[in-house]
């Protein structure tokens, strides 16, 4: 069994390997110790000592906070969301800016103890887009928007326990890399070589040993919420699932900014290649982004949901020259990249998860610039949009998709 020690370098350098996609810390950005019954420590980023903090005291990235013996701290989020340490806990405050997006990434690392979520609804992202806010544990990531949950972790094992009071967590196994769906009213347990374990359901003693620490008209408040959601979305699933699969319009994080409504045409394209060579299935396009993929797919009584965000789509153009200059060439270059999440409905999973990506270089000409493929309409079923680079770039993109999630849409 690896030591507390042992566990904490895998957090951090888990940590590190998060940290280098974003290249802007968020130095402006903080946490607010808004309220401490007792005493907590904090070890400022880059010092070694700690010191005793009080109310409102502002934690910035890679601070370092542990709420003491009989003790209780809360911390407040810029957005309203608010974390509830339990006494005996230790985590990592996270905060930087994601230089796609320019949003605020706000990552909490529990290293022991327990805390207790409640994360607000911010930002209109998209469907699977969980980056906002993550817990990392040495044993999983925990991703959601809009719930309230604890996350406990075992100071010895490292192994971590999740509870779900409103809404739906993902909760990931880091080393093995599987992910499972948690919702309202269950919890999963993960260990450092082991998948989560399938949802079981919350006893009150759960509850009640919440309640300890985390103030009761909070719990209670969280609990009607759900409560009053699971009324309003009340659905009963009958008998199997449809041979159905729903795939949610993709989230556009490209530069892309032109006439067509790509995160829905790319979607249809999708759609309409799987119906091609799965001709037992029903596939359809939603209407509109869910924030919640697996309940959705419930109540449309689909066997798996597709999410995903595009990453590429642009023509960019190349030039060349020799070093005799000499010679002197020109080319353009059309990328379409997309990342896509398959969510299988009945084991509340997502089984797969890839990025695909379809490149074309051309010499350049008239027929494939922007100022060209611009004028026509989004259709692969057009031979003369299919014959662009970005049609056939987005075909590639496509094939390659088509070919690896039909290997799971056929069970």
């Amino acid at each position: 069994m690896p030591t507390s020690a042992t566990l904490k370098k895998i957090v951090l350098s888990l940590c590190f390997m998060i940290v280098l996609p974003y290249s802007l810390l968020a130095a402006d950005q903080f946490l607010t110790l808004d309220s401490l019954a007792g005493k907590a420590e904090v070890q400022k980023a880059g010092q070694e000592q700690w010191v005793l903090v009080k109310n409102g005291e502002k934690l910035f990235n890679n601070d370092l906070i542990r709420v003491l013996d009989k003790s209780t701290a809360r911390l407040k989020f810029s957005n309203g969301s608010l974390m509830y340490v339990r006494q005996n806990s230790q985590i990592l405050i996270s905060l930087f800016e994601n230089s796609e997006t320019n949003l605020i990434s706000k990552h909490i690392t529990v290293f022991f103890g327990a805390v207790f979520f409640i994360v607000k609804k911010t930002l209109p992202l998209g469907p699977l887009d969980l980056d906002d806010i993550k817990v990392y544990t040495p044993t999983s990531v925990v991703s959601m928007r809009g719930t309230s949950f604890l996350v406990s972790v075992d100071e010895k094992s490292g192994a971590s326990d999740v509870e779900v009071i409103n809404g739906t967590v993902l909760v990931r196994n880091i080393l093995k890399n599987v992910s499972l769906f948690i919702g309202a009213g269950y919890k999963t347990n993960v260990a450092l070589s082991t998948d989560p374990v399938l949802p079981v359901a919350l006893l009150q003693a759960d509850i009640d040993a919440i309640k300890l620490w985390v103030p009761m008209f909070i719990m209670e408040r969280e609990m009607e919420e759900q409560l009053a959601k699971a009324k309003r979305d009340h659905y009963i699933i009958t008998g199997k699932l449809d041979d159905k699969v729903v795939i949610l319009p993709f989230d556009n994080k490209s530069h892309y900014k032109g006439p067509w409504g790509i995160s829905r045409k790319i979607a249809t394209a999708l759609m309409n290649r799987i119906s091609e060579t799965n001709s037992a299935l029903v596939v359809k396009v939603a209407d509109s982004a869910a924030s919640d993929p697996l309940k959705f797919g419930n109540a449309l009584k689909a066997r798996f949901v597709i999410a995903g965000t595009i990453q590429e789509f642009d023509i960019k153009q190349h030039a060349e020259i020799t070093v005799r200059a000499d010679e002197y060439k020109e080319y353009n270059i059309a990328q379409v990249t997309t990342y896509l999440q398959l969510i299988d409905v009945a084991s509340k999973k997502m089984i797969y998860d890839n990025t695909f990506s379809g490149e074309l270089t051309v010499k350049n000409s008239a027929n494939s610039t922007w100022q060209y493929v611009r004028k026509l309409d989004f259709n692969l079923h057009d031979s003369t949009f299919a014959q662009t680079i970005i049609g056939k770039a987005a075909t590639s993109m496509l094939d390659q998709a088509v070919e690896k999630l039909t290997l799971y849409l056929r069970h």
